[in-house]
């Protein structure tokens, strides 16, 4: 029940940072968006 409410608060707190990136990425279009790309693919494989 602890390890649950644990995986849940980790996936929420990646939502948070999900979408903080999406709205960087929507306010500031820039060249050098490759590690962006790599910490989302790493946080979609996490999931």
């Amino acid at each position: 029940m602890e390890i649950l409410f644990l995986n849940m608060k980790i996936q929420i707190l990646f939502l948070f940072i999900g979408m903080g990136l999406n709205i960087l990425l929507l306010t500031e279009p820039t060249e050098n968006k490759e590690p962006l790309e790599a910490l989302i693919r790493y946080r979609d494989g996490i999931q």
